[in-house]
């Protein structure tokens, strides 16, 4: 999203947990960043409170983005696993993900592997990351025969992991990103254009070249 913010910038300043005013527009925004995934929820958590304290214009809430969970393999393993079930191999021995206590990622792991009825079989393979990077860095040193992040974060993998399968979407919830405008925002007109950029062609395609997926109903 750091690229996305560079390449949609127009004078306005974004931020992923807390509000902060730009000098040239005074223009608020909320937007949770995926870039940062240990801090997904804090920007969720935040966003939930601003609602609650009718801090967001009504109606102004949108979802601009959703992501997917991957299951990921070092880039030259002879035999990756095609399915969930697969984790279950001898072979499979280490799983890395992130540690749910504190990474959003991994608690969409363990979500999903409990649903998928894997989580007790697969438990004592597992592996906790600090983060998703080092689920990803796991994998790519072959220290571990897998991992499980999101698949935007493929593209920070440089070449050296690759998608073994998706994880069922229906086995966890949705990974979506939302964007909204702050109710005391002078600039009403200027924040649901960017709105509207974000979920137009230009922003889509940008967000779609990072991996990120549209939100139901949009076509990039």
């Amino acid at each position: 999203m750091r690229r996305l913010t560079m390449l949609l910038l127009i004078g306005l300043s974004l931020l992923a947990f807390s509000p902060v005013v730009s000098p040239a527009q005074e223009l608020t925004l909320s937007v949770a960043i995926s870039m940062k995934e240990a801090t997904e929820e804090i920007g969720r958590g935040f966003q939930e409170r601003l609602e609650r304290k009718g801090l967001l214009r009504p109606g102004s809430r949108r979802t601009f983005a959703r992501n997917a969970l991957v299951a990921v393999v070092p880039a030259d393993a002879p035999r990756a696993p095609g399915q969930p079930a697969d984790l279950l191999r001898a072979d499979i021995r280490r799983i890395a993900i992130g540690n749910p206590k504190t990474v959003p990622a991994g608690q969409y792991a363990e979500e999903s592997l409990r649903s998928l009825a894997l989580w007790d079989a697969v438990r004592s393979k597992l592996v906790y990351g600090e983060n998703v990077r080092q689920v990803l860095e796991y994998v790519a040193r072959g220290e571990v025969e897998a991992g499980m992040v999101y698949a935007t974060d493929l593209a920070v993998g440089g070449g050296r992991v690759r998608e073994a399968f998706r994880i069922p979407p229906q086995s966890h919830r949705h990974i979506t990103y939302p964007v909204a405008i702050v109710q005391e925002s002078r600039h009403l007109a200027l924040g649901e254009a960017f709105i509207e950029l974000l979920l137009g062609h230009e922003g889509q395609t940008i967000l779609g070249r990072l991996g990120f997926q549209p939100p139901t109903g949009v076509k990039p």
